[in-house]
């Protein structure tokens, strides 16, 4: 079943982006409940089962979302995770930077960013 913003694709996508960001740091209790929220809100809990086995390459985003529109709210995401455990690390900043590179949005990242409260 596909929610009427994202694909399950797409929702796939998002999720394990955020566990890719997540890792670098150590994956907190506050990002899991992120990404457990955000599959519960786009219609597929089960997906977190497995996050933890999960892979992702900044590659499959220009793939996967074929919109603009689409890869910077996955930026935007990515940003609500990083600031979920109250401290933003240079680490995680920089694979959000690589997601970004990839699809010609590091340009629009301290305005994504800043849009985030």
């Amino acid at each position: 079943m596909d929610n009427e913003i994202l694909s399950k694709a797409e929702v796939d996508l998002f999720a394990r982006a955020m566990y890719f960001v997540a890792t670098v740091d150590g994956v907190d209790d506050s990002e899991v409940a992120v990404i457990d929220e955000f599959l519960k809100d786009a219609g597929y809990p089960d997906m977190i089962n497995n996050i933890d086995k999960t892979v992702f390459h900044p590659a499959e985003v220009p793939t996967v979302l074929e919109t603009t529109d689409k890869r910077r709210l996955l930026l935007k995401v990515l940003f609500v995770l990083i600031k979920a455990d109250g401290k933003v690390t240079d680490a995680e900043k920089k694979r959000i930077f690589a997601i970004a590179d990839t699809v010609g949005l590091t340009s629009s990242l301290d305005e994504l960013e800043a849009s985030i409260s």
